[in-house]
């Protein structure tokens, strides 16, 4: 199993969703920012977009405050993600399927207030059955 971790700020708002047994999963995609010299040698800024999932609890817990642009630490096993473009081309990715995500640095004035209006996604949720852990990855 191959471990990996991941600095950036988030893209846009994570996306929680639930499955059918009630097993919360959560989605981002991260903007790492490297810095390295060019063929002329000369140093230029390049992004990378890493796109980290979250199940369980944390991932229903943490879902409210993972809003575009909030900088986060995530850490967990990297897993083969193929998927397929709008052009119908089959593309090779990797993701992250977090054991942790971590806020880091304070939010913006700007997330306040965009995290009391965002609903309660609680509400919705069904119990998740007996035998299932939060280990357990429901996809």
């Amino acid at each position: 199993m191959l471990t990996a971790a991941v600095i950036g700020n988030l893209g846009a708002d994570a996306e929680l969703k639930y499955s059918q047994n009630g097993a919360a999963l959560l989605r981002c995609n991260v903007a790492a920012n490297l810095r390295a010299k060019n063929a002329d040698g000369e140093w230029e800024e390049q992004t990378e977009w890493v796109r980290v999932t979250l199940f369980g609890l944390r991932a229903e817990s943490l879902g409210p405050y993972l809003l575009k642009g909030q900088k986060v630490y995530a850490t967990g096993r990297l897993e083969p993600r193929p998927w397929t473009g709008n052009d119908g081309a089959l593309h090779a990715g990797l993701e992250i399927v977090a054991s942790e995500i971590e806020l880091c640095g304070s939010r913006p004035a700007e997330h306040e207030d965009r995290q009391m209006m965002r609903p309660t996604r609680t509400a919705n949720r069904q119990p998740t059955p007996a035998g299932v852990s939060d280990d357990d990855e429901p996809f």
